[in-house]
């Protein structure tokens, strides 16, 4: 390994996540494939990130502070930074399989022509125990365009050069949806690499952005998202043509994320997915 010129660089944006920090930070440092960097970018926390993370004395490890300006500047610095070959961004509460990178390096290099890897993962608690395994299904731009939900999920790996050709990788524009929109751009790149093995997790605890922002704002911004996206000049012709059903499984999804804390506004969504075709096919 050369710290100068590694392989993979990984990316973990935070903020005061100082409890769950440690165990994300010890999966990544401890992973069996050792030619990485690791980038933390600590955004203005105001806990004890700080003293965590000085903790360790790993030449891997590198930690980018700066002022509180959210999880996408953060994870944006971080690409910025990153050296590597390969990139993945890992959230700070996420702890990853031993197995994992070795895995998905493997499959990227297997496949010159991929722009992504991704593994299958499982629903973690606030205390690390499984709740839930999610196989992930083999990736195909025009189901996840007519879907509107990203296959990837944590613990996906990018190839570095066509995540530059984003510029930049995460849009400040969304905030709530900055990683749907990456998967939808990166996917007019190049193809996408499923590699069937539980080896990430995604902890489900009540400081998740996904699960506490149930609201109007993130609602709106996926509608955004989605028209944003089918109003592309550089569409292929078979995707610009899937505009209606994508659009309807955006308000669909829009309907769900305010189901519980805006029901008018969730039935009128519906209305709208319902009026563009919209089958339900979404669930939760």
């Amino acid at each position: 390994m050369d710290l100068e010129t590694p392989l993979v660089s990984l990316i973990t944006p935070t903020y005061n996540r100082a409890a769950l920090l440690p165990e994300t930070v010890d999966s990544l440092l401890g992973q069996r494939f050792t030619d990485f960097e690791y980038l933390v970018i600590d955004d203005g926390s105001d806990d004890d990130t700080a003293e965590v993370l000085a903790r360790y004395d790993d030449p891997r490890l590198r930690v980018l502070r700066q002022e509180n300006q959210g999880e996408v500047a953060a994870t944006n610095r971080g690409w910025a930074a990153a050296r590597g070959r390969y990139v993945a961004i890992i959230s700070s509460d996420d702890p990853m399989h031993p197995l994992w990178l070795g895995a998905l390096v493997e499959a990227l290099e297997r496949r010159p022509d991929a722009v992504v890897a991704y593994p299958d993962w499982a629903i973690i608690n606030a205390r690390g125990a499984v709740r839930q395994v999610v196989r992930t299904r083999h990736h195909a731009s025009a189901v996840m365009i007519v879907d509107f939900e990203a296959q990837p999920g944590p613990g996906t790996l990018i190839r570095k050069c066509a995540g530059d050709r984003l510029s930049p990788p995460r849009r400040p524009r969304f905030r709530y949806c900055a990683d749907l929109d990456m998967w939808l751009r990166l996917s007019l790149l190049g193809p996408f690499v499923r590699v069937p093995r539980v080896l990430a997790n995604w902890r489900d605890h009540d400081g998740s952005i996904s699960v506490a922002e149930r609201t109007p704002r993130r609602a709106a911004e996926l509608v955004s998202l989605a028209r944003d996206f089918f109003a592309r000049g550089d569409l292929p012709e078979e995707l610009a043509g899937l505009a209606r059903d994508g659009l309807a499984s955006a308000h669909g999804l829009a309907s769900w994320v305010v189901r519980d804390t805006d029901p008018a506004l969730a039935e009128d969504y519906l209305a709208r997915a319902s009026a563009l075709g919209y089958d339900g096919r979404f669930h939760r």
